[in-house]
């Protein structure tokens, strides 16, 4: 959720005589900056720079500090000038709860029809992650270059920028990627040697983050690249003799915009007799059966959730719950599987996915009088699952370690399932959870692989009759060696990907 405070400190820094190359041999500085009472910022300068403030009085102490009472008050302040060579520094920070993927894409779309950008790349450290990018703003009869750092670090994201007119950025471009390597963020009271860098220093993971082609949208973890050349859908047909079985890749979850779909999928139902779904959630025997599971989701007085998981599972799910601003009392006497559901659907709603936008639900306000549904599991096989199989810590624990990288994954996984490319979605589903969590393969085994088992026994009698079928089942389903699609293979049937 998006919070209104934001504070904003500007930094002015106009370059001296001697040319950006020759300054390496004066000797740095440390400014230590606060900007609010809660957070400070220092810099490493060159002692050659003098600093003023907004009122053009110049600072008698380069270790002076400077305080902004208020929130949303700028706070300007001048560090040396010569003539007309002049470049800036400053430094945004927005106090707002999102991932650094979602909080750049938000930053683009708020500035690309002003802008032209011209690179970009996300980088990973063991420390923290961060954005550099640079873009050009052109301005009268000329063009302004900047470089922004785009960080989180203690609660906030931060935006470390400086900008040059385009013919002198390539001057200082160097001067100021060493700014922002020696900035540290602290709090007030701290040593400044304590001060958290912003950018961690030695080797980092990098990704390019692409731009389409016409620089309207990016694209982060390569997500260009994944549907370069390929132009299918999730969604493959089988046929028999007497009908054709259409099985769709569906996703629970998801937005408006996502609408409509595919052309070709949109045919294959239409051109269907029957719905087939996992589960008829339209139906009042389902809403019924819902009421019930909930109304057993509560230990009996007298036990907790504390006294059926590890400590290790219960640290993982308070540090969750405190980041999302959750107390760890509202779960506290729920069942393993109810407090996995609750946090899954928690984490998606706060991404924007919502159950109601869901393909399931799409295709249901779709139906007409002539299309009969059939359900390919019965309520109670699904709840046999998380409640007999499932009620303990390994699910749990595969459901946190799948929701803290899934603010990273979704973006990913939504454009992979766009062109129908199974790779990667394998990867996302069991490649990297296994490598992660060896205990996984426990929960991948109950909900994926033995249900794969049984729905292909169902979808081979469907081949049997005369009409055609629409069969909506997870994206999960359809993709790895123990998918549906392998096992509808070994019985002769072949998938063709449309």
């Amino acid at each position: 959720m998006r919070r209104s405070i934001t504070f904003i400190l500007v930094l002015l820094l106009f370059s001296c005589s001697t040319h950006v190359s020759d300054r390496s041999s004066n000797q740095p500085f440390s400014s230590r900056l606060f900007f609010d009472h809660e957070m400070g910022v220092s810099f490493s300068l060159e002692k050659n720079w003098d600093l003023y403030t907004r009122s053009n009085i110049a600072g008698s102490k380069y270790e002076e500090q400077f305080s902004i009472n208020q929130t949303n008050t700028f706070k300007t302040l001048l560090l040396g000038e010569n003539e007309n060579k002049r470049a800036s520094v400053h430094l945004f920070s927005e106090e707002i709860d999102m991932s650094l993927e979602q909080y750049f894409k938000l930053l683009f779309n708020s500035k690309k029809d002003k802008i032209e950008p011209v690179n970009a790349r996300l980088f990973r450290t063991d420390k923290g992650n961060y954005v550099r990018w640079s873009f050009k703003v052109p301005v009268n009869n000329f063009t302004l270059r900047y470089l922004e750092y785009v960080f989180p670090a203690n609660g906030r994201t931060f935006r470390l920028g400086f900008w040059t007119i385009s013919a002198l950025y390539d001057d200082y471009v160097k001067l100021f990627d060493e700014i922002a390597a020696t900035t540290c963020i602290f709090t007030p009271g701290s040593d400044p040697s304590d001060c958290k860098l912003l950018l961690t220093a030695g080797e980092a993971e990098s990704e390019i983050i692409e731009y389409a082609t016409d620089k309207r949208e990016l694209y982060f973890n390569n997500e260009a690249k994944i549907c370069k050349g390929r132009d299918k859908t999730y969604m493959w047909r089988v046929s028999s003799p007497t009908n054709n079985v259409y099985l769709f890749g569906s996703i629970h979850f998801a937005k408006p915009e996502m609408y409509p779909l595919d052309t070709r999928i949109e045919k294959a139902f239409g051109d269907s007799g029957v719905l087939v779904l996992e589960l008829d959630s339209s139906s009042e025997e389902f809403k019924e059966k819902v009421k019930e599971m909930f109304a057993s989701a509560q230990y009996p007085e007298g036990e907790s959730l504390r006294d059926h998981i590890s400590d290790g599972v219960y640290k993982r799910l308070e540090e969750y719950l405190n980041k999302v601003g959750i107390p760890v009392s509202g779960f506290i006497n729920l069942k393993p599987w109810a407090v996995t559901l609750i946090l899954e659907t928690i984490q998606y709603q706060s991404l924007g996915f919502s159950p109601e936008y869901g393909m399931e639900q799409y295709f249901l306000n779709k139906l007409d009088d002539e299309k009969g549904i059939v359900e390919l599991e019965t309520f109670d096989e699904q709840m046999d699952i998380f409640i007999k199989y499932l009620n303990n810590e390994t699910y749990l624990s595969y459901a946190l370690f799948n929701i803290g990288s899934s603010e990273k994954n979704l973006s990913k996984l939504f454009k992979a399932w766009s062109c129908g490319n199974t790779k990667v979605i394998n990867e996302l589903f069991f490649d990297k959870t296994i490598s992660f969590d060896p205990d996984a393969s426990v929960v991948l085994e109950k909900m994926f692989y033995e249900r794969n088992r049984k729905m292909s026994k169902k979808i081979i009698s469907f081949l049997k009759d005369e009409r055609d079928y629409f069969i909506m089942i997870g994206a999960g389903h359809l993709t790895g060696e123990k998918s549906i699609l392998t096992y509808l293979k070994e019985a002769g049937y072949t998938a063709e990907q449309l």
